[in-house]
């Protein structure tokens, strides 16, 4: 597997950077009386000109990328006079000068992630009462989007890793057909030249549908031979569809998950027989519309052509479909095969629309039923035949217990199959497969599944090359994630992250159980010693070939995308590659999150660089900005765990619950004296579609505290592991150049915060205005809450002191530590 070219300085450049430092340390951070800041255009234009004295001695391509960045913060910082932190008491000053000034970090990673959170940054804030504005008050401006869009570091860096992959794949190559990324850039390659070339794979949909019975629409339906089983076995072993549910099988936990599909759970999110249901499933019907009148069209044509233009079925639907070329008078056949669709789709809502109603953002209870009883709840299905088709033939136990969302819905299912007519019934399992093929079969067809897309989902309109690669997110993600890994986050990173910091933050985590009773501390190090720990695909990273050797069975084609997309569904049945390389997300994702029913920690590739990492900056800054983000995601085992609905006595005992319940009160308490609003962009429905409204609400305690919980814990424990590897490595700098901080203090607040930057807006659907526990709490308030408490940050930023204990206007401190 390629590895990029590592990228770290050498020591030429460290001894330039020693070098060239006296004659700027002097001035580091000193505000001119004008309000023009000489904090770091100094030092930026000395990394501008020292990093490009050593270009003979390193890659030249390197050294000018380094330039370029360092010159790109020159010209930021030097772009005009910005003012400066206007004080707002005698002691809530501007950011404090060093007697002496520090060392700043000149190393390259500490200069490209400058080059990004500098921007950030808004100096005229006063951090003492504002101090997530004074970090990140011009993140949007660095990042602009539509204003009414939610946007953070996060969907930052995923929005950077998604470029990243279109322009990896998009490169030309040399094919090496036992190379899965190869394969990976040759699928891509076809499905986008499929779409700028025009080809009409209608015919090879034709071919697809006919084993499993065809369609009256396209002179194939044969209802003598049809077999409600045979079909639903064979089109989701052969096409991965899924009509009446989802099926995902849990081999640890031997579970299989039933859910709803995204055809049925996504579509519409509001309740049956509202106004916002038929408006949707109108748009819906037109677009199915006009995918089936240019379908029938197209076979028109096909059964002219042919050689054999008697070997068509005669369609019962009609004698003679409409000639008419207005999509909008469509023949009774197509009219047939969408009423039917919709009307089966309608009784899969109706049996329970509450449950799956996103106006209800709570998740629903679960069900555990067996086998056998599952048999007995909907006998319709031959569920053994079903799970050989899906799984193998008998890898499914008969222990397995099926999660259902209630046995009554089940029922339901059942009766539908019953009750439902053999024709409409096969409309209904040919839907799915159909729209797993529009992709394929021609531009027309491709905008229309776009469309559909968006009307389902809300969506917005793809690109064909996004449409590709949402593809392989689904279907070859781990080719994808092994190309992101190699060719721009680099495994070692991985490796690196693995061997230092992890290693720190499992160590700071094992000191901080002194809060808990004996017994409740070796239950927690017990299960803090098996924890798993997976970086997107681990065997990626062990077993160089794997990959390669498990794609090896498929043969893509560049000019047969419809072709290269049938193998690929029929290659992967359904939990191949989840149990081959099992991961949590898509290849870009950044979200770095624990499961706790496996005992996992996900670390996705895409999280480990800048802002959150590089093995350049020094370790105190990786802990407190990607070691932060790592702790808050363990918070949930060792300290949210207790407010889940599971029964959890065997992991605390009653001394440690009544610790934690003094904690969590305190916290509650404050976040109630310091109520939370959220400003909405709310989407609602008009005559014309949809617009835009916006709401100010306010954010329930309880929730919220919730969520509170997991940024003190972060916010603590990252601040300890911060002093101690700033203390084992005092020579290292931690200050980033350009960036308004004096301290080693500083320096982890603004790295703290800067990993959390957002802006303040929220999009949220009009079903949920009125439901304050579904918002989420503005990082603006989560931020300030914690270090305007903090006498740490009082003194680095020397805010005015904390009124003292024992007084009317003393602050109480919440902490387990």
């Amino acid at each position: 597997m390629m590895t990029p070219e590592q990228t770290d300085t050498t020591d030429d450049d460290r001894q330039v950077g020693q070098a060239g430092r006296s004659d700027v340390v002097g001035r580091l951070d000193h505000a001119e009386p004008n309000g023009t800041s000489t904090t770091s255009v100094p030092l930026l234009w000395w990394l501008c000109s020292a990093r490009l004295k050593p270009l003979v001695s390193r890659s030249i391509i390197l050294q000018v990328t380094l330039a370029v960045i360092a010159c790109a913060l020159f010209v930021e910082l030097s772009a005009g006079p910005r003012p400066t932190i206007a004080p707002k008491s005698q002691t809530s000053a501007s950011v404090p000068l060093a007697a002496a000034a520090p060392r700043v970090c000149d190393s390259l990673g500490c200069v490209v992630t400058a080059a990004q959170t500098v921007r950030y940054a808004n100096r005229s804030v006063d951090p003492c009462t504002d101090f997530f504005h004074f970090a990140c008050g011009r993140f949007a401006e660095a990042h602009t989007s539509d204003s009414r869009n939610a946007l953070g570091v996060r969907d930052v860096l995923r929005r950077r890793n998604r470029e990243r992959l279109l322009q990896l794949l998009s490169q030309s190559q040399h094919f090496n057909s036992s190379s899965a990324i190869s394969k990976a850039r040759l699928f891509f390659f076809s499905c986008v030249q499929a779409f700028r070339v025009s080809l009409n794979s209608v015919a090879d949909l034709v071919s697809v549908l006919k084993p499993l019975g065809g369609l009256d629409l396209l002179n194939t339906w044969r209802p003598d031979q049809w077999d409600f089983n045979t079909v639903l076995a064979n089109a989701s072993r052969l096409h991965l569809t899924q009509a009446f549910f989802t099926l995902t099988w849990d081999r640890e936990l031997d579970v299989l998950d039933v859910k709803l599909p995204k055809l049925s759970a996504d579509f519409p999110r509001w309740d049956v027989g509202s106004s916002r249901y038929h408006a949707v499933e109108a748009r819906v019907g037109r677009a199915m519309r006009e995918v089936f009148y240019y379908m029938e069209k197209d076979t028109e044509v096909l059964i002219r052509d042919s050689k054999q233009p008697n070997a068509a079925v005669p369609r019962d639907c009609t004698l003679n479909a409409s000639n008419s070329s207005d999509i909008n008078a469509v023949s009774p056949c197509v009219e047939e095969i969408v009423r039917d669709i919709l009307s089966v789709q309608g009784e899969l809502f109706a049996i329970d629309p509450k449950r799956w109603s996103q106006s209800s953002f709570a998740p629903p209870l679960r069900v555990k039923v067996t086998f056998a009883e599952m048999v007995r709840l909907v006998p319709q299905i031959d569920w053994r035949r079903l799970l050989d088709a899906l799984f193998g033939k008998n890898s499914v136990p008969d222990s397995v217990l099926f999660q259902i969302p209630s046995r009554e819905h089940m029922v339901a299912v059942g009766r539908i199959i019953e009750n439902t007519r053999i024709k409409r019934l096969h409309h209904f399992l040919m839907w799915p497969v159909i729209r797993r093929y529009l992709v394929a079969i021609g531009p027309i067809y491709a905008t229309l599944g776009e469309e559909l897309n968006r009307n389902y989902d809300s969506e917005q309109l793809k690109t064909r090359e996004e449409q590709c690669l949402g593809l392989m997110d689904e279907h070859m993600a781990p080719a994808v994630h092994a190309l992101l890994l190699s060719l721009h986050i680099g495994q070692d990173s991985v490796k690196h992250v693995r061997r230092h910091l992890l290693n720190d933050v499992i160590d700071q985590l094992n000191e901080s159980f002194g809060w808990m009773s004996e017994e409740t501390q070796r239950k927690a190090r017990f299960a803090l010693h098996n924890l798993n720990i997976n970086f997107g695909y681990t065997m990626l990273i062990q077993l160089e070939n794997a990959l390669d050797l498990f794609y090896r069975p498929i043969d893509f084609h560049v000019l047969d995308f419809f072709g290269n997309l049938k193998e690929l569904y029929e290659f992967n049945r359904p939990g191949k590659i989840l149990y081959e390389f099992p991961t949590k997300g898509p290849p870009e994702s950044v979200r770095i999150q624990h499961i706790f029913a496996h005992n996992t920690l996900w670390i996705p590739f895409g999280a480990l660089q800048a802002p959150w990492y590089h093995v350049d900056v020094p370790a105190a800054l990786n802990a407190a900005s990607l070691g932060s983000l790592i702790f808050e995601a363990l918070a949930v085992p060792f300290i949210q765990i207790h407010m889940s609905p599971q029964n959890l006595t065997d992991i605390w005992d009653r001394e440690t619950e009544s610790r934690f319940e003094h904690y969590y009160n305190c916290l509650l308490e404050k976040v109630r004296e310091r109520p939370i609003r959220q400003e909405l962009a709310v989407i609602e429905p008009a005559r014309s579609g949809l617009r835009f409204a916006a709401y100010s609400m306010r954010v329930d305690p309880v929730p919220a505290t919730y969520y509170m919980m997991a940024d003190q814990f972060a916010y603590q424990l990252s601040y300890r592991l911060f002093e101690r590897l700033t203390s084992q490595n005092s020579e290292s700098s931690v200050l980033v150049p350009g960036l308004p901080i004096t301290s080693a203090s500083q320096a982890f607040f603004m790295a703290f915060t800067q990993a959390r930057c957002r802006n303040d807006y929220a999009l949220w659907d009009e079903s949920l205005v009125g439901a304050s526990k579904t918002l989420q709490v503005p990082e603006s308030y989560v931020i300030n809450q914690l270090v305007q408490d903090d006498p740490r940050f009082r003194e680095a930023f020397k805010c005015e002191p904390l009124p003292p204990a024992g007084t009317d206007r003393e602050v109480r401190q919440c902490s387990l530590f």
